[in-house]
């Protein structure tokens, strides 16, 4: 984590934050920083329009999956509701699923047939198996 919260998240809203600096740790940090500082709503909505237009930016069309994405921000805004005071490399500790083992998370609340359809990569889908 060698960009401050403020620099992160400028360079990722501006498109201008390089690719060897957004790893799936980092996605992780900026729905932290949204869900820290505004509702639920417009967490989901910043992380998942900035990260559908970075992605373009790169000309990566195929990997932005708004499912994926709005549910790894509503599992984390479930788990931070539960905890008090605790900074973001914490959080990772205590949730470690997220960071270690998503894919498995994951399939706990989504069958294959959701998270593997067309629609599921442009629109939300609430959980087909199990609620957060």
């Amino acid at each position: 984590m060698s960009l401050s919260d403020k620099v992160l998240l400028d360079q990722f809203e501006t498109l201008t934050l390089s690719p060897d600096d957004l790893s799936h740790v980092s996605h992780l940090r900026i729905a932290w920083l949204y869900l820290n500082n505004m509702s639920l709503k417009d967490a989901v909505e910043k992380i998942a329009t900035g990260t559908k237009k970075y992605a373009e930016s790169l000309g990566v069309y195929d990997k932005y999956h708004r499912t994926i994405t709005e549910a790894i921000v509503r599992i984390m805004h479930k788990r931070m509701s539960e905890l008090q005071n605790v900074n973001f490399e914490n959080f990772l500790q205590g949730n470690r699923d997220l960071v270690d083992d998503l894919k498995s998370l994951l399939q706990c609340h989504y069958s294959e047939e959701v998270l593997g359809s067309v629609d599921a990569r442009t629109i939300y889908f609430e959980p087909d198996k199990k609620e957060f």
